[in-house]
């Protein structure tokens, strides 16, 4: 019984449920997420490594496949064709394959009703709102309040934090302690800069209200879709290399794969920059040129705000929920 050895980068989905089964999936090294998507969810089933064969379920009743698989490393898999196995399983009992036929049957059933309690769960949280809907709140708030209260002073531009917690108390009707780890997140995920100002006291610095209001945006699609279309974030600090490389060659537009390898690793002080491309590439941080398989173009700001905005992102929802109202 022959089999293909499959590398599979990070986010890379290996099948998805409802796809035909072609055979078994043996997970040589790394992490395979198993999934479903209900009312536009992901709701994960299991994660499968080392050692674990993925398409068990349906491999024996000939349905489709039941559920989606995705890396969440890089891994490798050994897939072995639904043809290759027929003979194999034609040696098995009668009653054994009826026992495994049974066996799968629980195991769909069982899959199926933890979809359903995780999106009554969601279904009862939605009702009172969950952490990154907080965040999206927070944000609109802090943006219409920055529009009209921050002040310019010796071409110094400041919002003063006295007494904004309370007022975001107030509105949002939430606990202070909850709304000050929001704002906090915001902090440290670089959307706003907090500075302490001799005349003012604590507050922001020069905030932009109109990316404050489209980070409200942001999370109140995150607060729908989850992170999972989120770049891992070890990318996190070569994609902040991209403003650096702009701001060195600002009227470059195009970069073919050898020389954006060479300019990221003598930015970074790497030497797999080549590799690095084709990671960018597949979590869409760099795009190909319209027509050419080798030269990649990319927004520098956009990426900017994209490493921010999921950073702010993550910060929210490392909250713990004791912070939050009852």
């Amino acid at each position: 019984m022959k089999g293909e050895l499959q590398v599979l980068l990070p986010g890379k989905v290996l099948f998805r449920e409802g796809d035909n089964t072609n055979g078994l999936y043996f997970v040589k090294d790394g992490k395979i997420s198993i999934f479903r998507e209900r009312e536009g969810t992901e709701i994960e089933l299991t994660t499968l490594g080392p050692g674990d064969v993925l398409g068990t379920v349906t491999i024996i009743s000939k349905e489709p496949r039941s559920a989606s698989a995705r890396a969440l490393t890089q891994a490798s898999v050994l897939f072995v064709s639904a043809e290759s196995l027929d003979a194999s399983l034609k040696t098995i009992p009668v009653w054994t394959l009826a026992l495994l036929k049974d066996c799968t049957v629980r195991l769909r059933e069982t899959d199926s009703r933890l979809c359903e309690a995780i999106m009554n769960e969601k279904k009862m949280r939605s009702k009172v709102g969950s952490g990154m809907h907080h965040g999206a709140q927070m944000a609109a708030f802090l943006s219409a309040l920055t529009r009209v209260g921050t002040i310019e002073e010796d071409e110094i531009k400041l919002f003063p934090l006295n007494g904004f917690i309370p007022r975001a108390e107030a509105v949002l009707l939430q606990r202070a302690e909850y709304l000050q780890s929001i704002l906090d997140g915001l902090v440290k995920g670089g959307l706003v800069k907090r500075v302490e100002d001799r005349k003012y006291g604590t507050s922001l610095s020069d905030p932009k209200a109109a990316v404050i209001e489209d980070f409200a945006v942001f999370c109140r699609a995150v607060a729908k879709t989850g992170t999972t279309q989120f770049a891992p974030l070890k990318f996190l600090p070569i994609m902040g290399a991209f403003p650096r490389l702009k701001k060195k060659f600002p009227d470059k537009e195009f970069w073919n794969r050898t020389e954006l390898g060479n300019a990221l690793d003598k930015d970074l002080g790497r030497t797999d920059g080549a590799s690095i491309v084709r990671n960018l590439q597949d979590i869409r941080v760099i795009r190909l040129k319209p027509g050419s398989e080798d030269d990649y173009t990319f927004d520098a700001s956009q990426i900017h705000r994209r490493v921010v905005f999921e950073s702010a992102c993550r910060e929210i929802a490392a909250i713990k929920e004791d912070t939050q109202s009852s």
